[in-house]
């Protein structure tokens, strides 16, 4: 599969707190495709038709406070990338966007949450994560069962559930390293290159020197 740019920000965030654990990225991830599909302004399907309102509409009402503060908390819906439902995750994402100055539906703004959450309100949970060191199917497996369980706490939380979601994040996982094994490729080839336009230099200087 080949990872959005919207894909390509959030793993940019995560790589960044796991310091490149990317099992643990993946695990997050493959999560966050099968909630709101990468999509930081998404609002939980059924709630569309529920409240007469796209997911741009719902988004644009939250920043201009026709959807207040109290009512985004208590409405029930779960809104953006984690789908965050339960009234005082959703506050706290309202007030990190406010300190912040920044749109309800912004993925950088939401990505940022997610790290500040995970490290420092989830600290167990980011440590267990962190801590996987496996880089097959399973270990990833892992890593997504623990985000499912223990930080988005789906209703269906069923092992074909669990199954599914790993299926997501082991395609990501494959893709990042995949990309991460290019830019190692591209990264040695300069090196060598560089290796020898410098031996080069000190020859022509040896040779000057004559």
């Amino acid at each position: 599969m080949a990872l959005t740019n919207e894909a390509k920000i959030i793993a940019t965030y995560l790589s960044d707190i796991f310091s490149g654990n990317l099992t643990a990225v993946a695990g997050v991830m493959g999560n966050i495709q099968a909630e709101s599909n990468f999509r930081a302004n998404n609002l939980q399907n059924g709630y569309e038709k529920k409240f007469g309102l796209s997911d741009e509409e719902y988004t644009a009402k939250v920043d201009s406070g026709k959807i207040d503060k109290e009512t985004f908390m208590h409405d029930s819906a779960g809104y953006g990338l984690c789908q965050w439902t339960h009234w005082s995750r959703k506050q706290t994402l309202y007030d990190f966007a406010k300190e912040k100055r920044d749109s309800i539906g912004s993925l950088e703004m939401q990505c940022a949450y997610l790290c500040e959450d995970l490290t420092c309100k989830y600290n167990t949970l980011y440590n267990n994560l962190s801590a996987e060191t496996g880089t097959d199917y399973r270990a990833v497996y892992r890593t997504t069962k623990e985000f499912m369980l223990k930080y988005e706490r789906p209703a269906n939380q069923t092992e074909a559930n669990i199954e599914r979601r790993a299926k997501l994040s082991w395609a990501i996982y494959q893709e990042l390293t995949s990309k991460e094994a290019e830019i190692n490729d591209i990264r040695n080839k300069v090196n060598s290159a560089v290796a020898v336009i410098e031996m080069k230099l000190e020859e022509i200087k040896e040779a000057l020197k004559k």
